[in-house]
């Protein structure tokens, strides 16, 4: 592992990238780039003379997982190979702390070979998915050093449940598209870009599937690249073709899937901005699957229907190759035992107290701190929860807490309410959700 390689988009180099992945795993938080190693640091001083032997121990293991994981050709298994190839398509680095989890499971043999191919392609239809429907990457950042304890709970609900399965539940409860999410995207989504590698995946895959059950498939001989068929540059023999509709075609679907195919940049250059009967006359007779097959049919115009039927098909492909997970159910939120913990958008605030009003008050406290500005407006939509001055305790039978601004916050909750009290006034501020989470003393 050398430094001067870099992981990602984050530009950090291997040892700083693996450190702060692996105490993402650890402490179940990505902790900011300029902080690494004094969190390091701070983890290994908690660590007696035995424990931290067996830490230099763990950092070697998992190092050997993490090296797998940047380079996939030093894995052993073929089959585990090819798909940490196609996942590192996306950019992996984000699922990073949840995959060195999970490799390790395998390597433990917890989990079979099988498993963790499965666990590894539901990952991957996840990001397939999430990427073809625009989805924000940001989110991913939040999602994944937590997302074992997901996984782990589910597992606790349901003691039958397998990994995989478990896996599945818990990536459908995470802004997971549904097929009509996909169908959508796909009719409309501009998808074109400079790095194309994706794209690029998403059609070859089609392409593969094209001839599924035929023992083989066509590959091209040169680098991949993308082909518009309606033309990047407008011609005379398009505009003429499409007359009055060229402008809002061009504007609305020059970059969406059903416009894009592949081709070797030979004939790209070939193709260029020729008519589309040259272009389909020449498609008709490539070796690439998603091309013969859909261009030898009775197309005489490519307009705006006949991109939507292209885009129809290979929606279709889409959701045979990547079926949906399945339906998002909401599974039960643990509100019992002693909260011991806060984390909020990163930050850990301990509960000494170890009560659910202290919950309410380090909620208050936390954005007051971070989000001062959106307070009022939280307060506000939240008005029956809080008082400017300092309230009667027989009045309402409540009781009150003054917060460090002088608002006073009513404390006098069961569990459950506090829990959606903290939902709420987060979301008012801007905060979802999966931003925060409690620890419990049992845990």
């Amino acid at each position: 592992m050398q430094e001067k390689r870099i992981v990602g988009k984050s530009g950090m180099g291997e040892l700083t990238a693996f450190l702060r992945h692996y105490l993402a795993r650890e402490t179940r938080n990505l902790c900011a780039e300029s902080h690494i190693y004094a969190r390091f640091r701070d983890y290994c001083k908690k660590l007696d003379d035995q424990a931290f032997v067996l830490e230099i121990a763990n950092l070697l293991k998992f190092a050997e997982y993490y090296d797998k994981l940047l380079r996939p050709d030093n894995e052993d298994n073929e089959n585990i190979k090819i798909v940490l190839l196609r996942l590192n398509t996306f950019d992996l680095s984000t699922a990073y702390p949840f995959l060195l989890t999970l490799y390790n499971e395998y390597k433990s043999q917890k989990i079979d070979r099988e498993e963790f191919i499965e666990c590894l392609k539901s990952l991957e239809n996840y990001l397939v998915r999430r990427y073809i429907c625009g989805k924000q990457t940001n989110y991913l950042n939040k999602m994944f050093p937590s997302i074992w304890k997901d996984v782990e709970a589910m597992k606790n609900e349901d003691e039958e449940i397998t990994l995989p399965e478990a896996l599945q539940k818990v990536l459908i409860a995470k802004q997971y598209p549904n097929d009509n999410d996909v169908r959508q995207s796909i009719k409309s989504r501009q998808l074109y870009e400079k790095n194309t590698h994706k794209i690029c995946l998403v059609i070859e895959t089609i392409n593969r599937h094209l001839s599924k059950g035929k023992g083989g498939f066509t590959v091209l001989d040169q680098k991949s690249t993308i082909e518009h068929i309606l033309p990047q540059t407008s011609s005379e023999d398009w505009e003429n073709e499409l007359g009055g509709e060229f402008q809002q075609i061009y504007q609305d679907y020059l970059h969406t899937l059903g416009n894009l195919t592949l081709v070797t940049p030979e004939w790209n250059s070939q193709l260029s901005n020729s008519s589309f009967l040259v272009k389909k006359q020449k498609l008709a007779e490539h070796a690439l699957r998603i091309n013969s097959d859909y261009f030898s049919q009775s197309i005489n115009r490519w307009d705006e229907k006949a991109i939507l039927e292209r885009a129809n098909f290979l929606s279709i492909k889409f959701i045979e190759i990547w079926p949906s997970l399945g339906e998002h159910e909401v599974f039960p939120t643990r509100t019992s035992g002693k909260p011991k913990l806060i984390k909020i958008c990163g930050d850990e605030i301990p509960l000494p107290k170890q009560t659910w009003r202290q919950v309410t008050i380090q909620c208050c406290e936390w954005v007051i701190k971070n989000r001062s500005d959106r307070f009022e407006k939280a307060r506000n939509l939240l008005k029956p929860h809080f008082q400017e001055n300092r309230p009667d305790k027989n009045s309402d039978g409540n009781e009150w807490q003054k917060l460090t601004n002088g608002c006073w916050v009513g404390i006098n909750k069961s569990a459950k309410e506090h829990r959606k009290f903290c939902r709420r006034f987060l979301e008012a501020v801007g905060s979802s959700e999966d931003d925060w989470s409690i620890e419990y003393v049992s845990d």
